[in-house]
């Protein structure tokens, strides 16, 4: 398919705004295949999250140990972000992905060989969480920061957009077909079928072209790994669009509570468990839809703020549920909230970094971002562990809306918020 615009592996040059409908930045091949790739392969990794989390809670009874399973990832991400961001901006971001997922492939393999011979332990699980974790630490930085090689720089948002569609998509069809093959099949059917998956995203690697490494000067020393903190250390805006997603995550990580609320207040199976799961992306798949079409918004960075502190609010409404169409409707509602909050922050931090400092700055993010609902999880799974689902859900949504109040009243938030109400462009 021909192309509008010529494919451009290097970072555009300043463009004139468009209101352009996301769904046309499809039309850049390699994005494109990009997009179709990730969208197979997540949708698979969806029905393993789900999986997972219940094959978990089944052989421990515990929801501690269920919040345990995302610590096990979350370390090793921590660990390696920096080392992984500073690979995103030295070599090509292309071949990283492509060896990243062919490790989370082979962990997914063993995962699966483990369970059909009923060799799999708690442990084991750990195991392959780890590894996950670690591959995850070098595959996200070079995966977001390879987007503004692949589009215009005014169609960056719509990318981002886009990014949100296919992770929530995947998140409505995978744990709902997850749940259901789990029921029918048994776990090792739905491992396996995450592990084919897989080549969506690898055989879109191999038909894209050549994206080379980042242009720019080479670091050195601490900062070749270090740069993008001492970037945003100079953006006050995007490190508190980072701590305040951090701290939002960390306190409204609500899945590590699904198992737990689907047998012990629903007292429903694995089928419910895959709807709940799927609840918080119909919910921020048409918030992506309606941020699609609509083009530039005002007053973003209040917008932002809102965006968060909603979801604080169907939190506490979803702990309250006590039948599913009501736990279903909290939890999209939620996830309308969970989109915009999301791709506000990112355009903003994609847009203000420089090209070789991108994967630094993203991997810099993506250890809050990402590390914020894995810890998370083990702070609500504790705190259900001790009180129960539903007084969790209510202290976790309750201190995320307070922690949104606390951050709007910051001064560089507060200067942030006059400026857009000036007209002066800050996100």
């Amino acid at each position: 398919m021909q192309q509008d615009n010529p494919p451009t592996n290097a970072e555009p040059g300043p463009q004139p705004e468009t209101r352009r409908n996301a769904l046309a930045t499809l039309r850049h091949r390699d994005f494109r295949l990009l997009w179709l790739g990730q969208l197979v392969s997540t949708m698979g990794d969806q029905m393993q999250t789900v999986a997972i989390g219940w094959h978990i809670f089944i052989l421990t009874d515990s929801s501690l140990q269920v919040g345990l399973v995302g610590l096990s990832r979350v370390i090793p991400f921590l660990l390696l972000s920096f080392i992984g961001g500073a690979m995103a901006d030295r070599v090509s971001r292309k071949r990283l992905i492509l060896c990243t997922q062919s490790v989370l492939m082979l962990t997914t393999v063993s995962l699966t060989a483990a369970t059909v011979t009923g060799l799999v332990t708690p442990g084991f699980i750990y195991i392959v969480s780890v590894i996950s974790g670690a591959a995850t630490a070098f595959d996200g930085p070079a995966r977001q920061s390879i987007l503004p090689n692949l589009v215009p720089r005014n169609e960056v948002s719509n990318a981002l957009t886009l990014q949100s569609l296919l992770r929530n998509t995947a998140q409505i069809l995978g744990p709902s077909v997850g749940g259901v093959v789990i029921g029918m099949f048994g776990l090792g059917w739905t491992y396996g079928v995450n592990v084919a998956t897989f080549l969506g995203v690898i055989t879109a690697l191999l038909l894209m072209s050549v994206v080379p490494a980042p242009k720019g000067r080479a670091s050195r020393g601490w900062d070749a790994v270090l740069g993008g903190f001492y970037f945003v250390r100079n953006e006050p805006l995007i490190l508190l669009a980072i701590l305040l997603d951090f701290c939002v995550t960390l306190l409204r990580s609500y899945r590590v509570l699904l198992p737990v609320f689907v047998r012990d207040v629903l007292v429903l199976g694995p089928e419910a468990l895959g709807a709940l799961h799927s609840a918080g992306a119909i919910g921020a798949l048409g918030g992506a839809a309606v941020l699609g079409s609509i083009g530039d918004m005002r007053h973003k960075i209040a917008l932002m703020i809102g965006a968060y502190a909603i979801q604080g609010v169907f939190l506490i409404g979803f702990g309250f549920s006590g039948t599913l169409p009501m736990a279903f409707l909290m939890l999209a509602g939620f996830g309308i909230g969970n989109v915009v909050s999301e791709v506000l922050r990112n355009t903003y931090v994609q847009l203000r970094t420089p090209d070789e400092l991108r994967g630094r700055v993203t991997a810099l993010g993506a250890m809050f971002t990402a590390g914020g609902p894995q810890l998370g999880q083990v702070n609500l799974g504790a705190l259900a562990s001790l009180y129960g689902p539903i007084p969790a859900a209510f202290l976790g949504g309750t201190g995320a809306v307070l922690v949104c109040v606390g951050f709007a009243l910051l001064p560089p938030m507060r200067r942030g918020m006059k400026d857009e109400r000036a007209g002066i462009g800050v996100l």
